[in-house]
């Protein structure tokens, strides 16, 4: 190799093209090409199992190259020797990488399975509760004044979201029970107190009925911005020569 060599492209190719030929026979080659197979220099591309895989190639990577400096005479391949170790320093950076590529895949899959588990962890994390609420603005969606309902029917902000949801029943509650809400909220008629408590429960009821459907928090951990929060939130570097 030529003093100085660093390399570029991690090929086969370029292996063969400027290693000593001291180093025949040492695996080099054959890992380069699992390596271009296995490892790709968006790391965030990989899951945990892709991640295992890169691991291992890495390996299989470091073990060619210590077989191959053990081929160089020291004295009369040092610069082969100083390019063998160029390409070392690239391997464990990208295995350094890697490992903090596992942890940050597995703190999404841990945020990702606690979405899943349904409005109360969204509502807990205002990043994702704002994703929410955009998600649950489109026309196939359009839940959001039940979000909004229930959220303020929590804080007992009753009178704000019947005034708001109320006159066109947009919150989707039984009729009566809207109707009901609508009389003490919004047009100031006295009603029975009993009668007043059961219609907010049902409401509040009718909420949760309504947010429990799944589908919504498989949908939204898939939504592109929920994505993107993963990649802000939990970042994976991209690997660079």
């Amino acid at each position: 190799m030529k003093k100085g060599f660093k390399p570029k492209h991690l090929t086969k190719k370029e292996w063969q093209d400027n290693r000593s030929r001291a180093c025949k026979g040492s695996g080099v080659g054959k890992a380069l090409d699992q390596w271009q197979a296995s490892c790709p220099n968006q790391i965030n591309d990989l899951d945990k199992a892709g991640i295992a895989k890169a691991y291992k190639t890495t390996e299989a990577m470091a073990k060619a190259l210590n077989v191959a400096e053990g081929k160089c005479n020291k004295t009369i391949q040092k610069e082969t020797i100083a390019g063998i170790n160029a390409y070392k320093a690239k391997v464990e950076e990208y295995q350094g990488m890697l490992k903090t590529a596992l942890k940050m895949v597995t703190k999404r899959e841990a945020l990702i399975a606690s979405i899943l588990k349904g409005f109360g962890n969204v509502k807990k994390d205002k990043d994702v509760l704002k994703i929410f609420l955009h998600f649950a603005s489109q026309p196939t969606v359009d839940i959001v004044p039940v979000i909004e309902s229930k959220l303020l029917f929590e804080k007992k902000k009753y009178a704000v979201a019947v005034q708001k949801y109320g006159p066109g029943n947009d919150y989707n509650i039984d009729y009566k029970d809207n109707k009901l809400l609508l009389n003490t909220f919004v047009n100031k008629v006295r009603e029975d107190q009993k009668r007043i408590i059961a219609a907010i429960k049902a409401a509040a009821a009718g909420f949760t009925q309504m947010l429990g459907d799944f589908r919504h928090y498989h949908s939204l951990v898939a939504y592109p911005q929920f994505v993107k929060l993963l990649e802000t939130r939990f970042p994976i570097p991209e690997f660079s020569l």
